[in-house]
């Protein structure tokens, strides 16, 4: 018998991460006794979905996580060294958006004292709506300042996660993937950085000459801009 929290042994680097375009079910491992590389197949039979060899098809997400690399770091503009020196943009934006509330929460309290010296009778109707009219166009501004801060705040803690956490996920996965000792220790380090892999084949067959002939559609556990 196994011992009590002792992990299966996993013979697939790809297990449990590689779903079918076609049916959406999980993609398996087939081995061969007769030296034929392993394959990935769909396992419903009647599923159209061509199997391909399991090694081109890791080859492929990494080839494929290295172009998704680069194109996240132009994206988010991300450094490759941070800037140690200084305030930080994460610091400037919570301070200036913490003046825009407060300017807010000011506003408000004045645009209602305009209310009760509208009442004392200490202002006229006409100089009310004046002073209303500049105060509410005053708290608009700053809602919309305070909107646009908390977006660029957001796009800020987005791409620090990205530098200090999800970045260096990746980069150890491309560089030591070939030199993991075991199928587990890559499916671990897949699973880390990859929710899901989408993989379709359409073309197959004895006279099908491209092996690599298949597409595959990624999807990191990054934080992602709702923009």
């Amino acid at each position: 018998a196994r011992p009590v929290g002792e992990r299966n042994t996993v013979k697939n680097p790809l297990a449990g991460l590689v779903i079918c375009g076609m049916c959406g079910r999980r993609m398996n491992r087939r081995p061969y006794s007769n030296g034929y590389p392993d394959t990935l197949m769909c396992a419903v039979p009647e599923c159209k979905n061509v199997s391909s060899h399991l090694s081109l098809v890791e080859t492929k997400i990494l080839e494929g996580l290295k172009e998704w690399l680069a194109e996240y770091k132009l994206k988010w503009r991300i450094e490759e060294k941070p800037v140690k020196r200084g305030v930080q943009p994460i610091e400037l934006k919570q301070k200036a958006l913490g003046k825009v509330k407060t300017e807010i929460e000011t506003l408000n309290k004045q645009l209602n004292n305009t209310y009760d010296l509208l009442e004392q009778g200490v202002y006229t109707v006409e100089v009310f709506k004046q002073r209303s009219q500049e105060l509410e166009t005053r708290i608009e501004q700053a809602q919309k300042d305070m909107s646009v801060l908390e977006s660029d705040l957001k796009t800020e803690e987005i791409r620090e996660k990205s530098r200090t956490t999800i970045i260096p996920k990746v980069e150890k996965l491309i560089e030591t993937y070939h030199a993991l000792p075991t199928p587990q220790a890559k499916n671990d380090l897949l699973k880390d950085v990859l929710e899901k892999v989408e993989y379709t084949k359409k073309k197959g067959g004895r006279w099908h000459t491209s092996p690599d002939d298949f597409e595959i559609v990624m999807y990191p556990k990054f934080p992602r801009s709702n923009a």
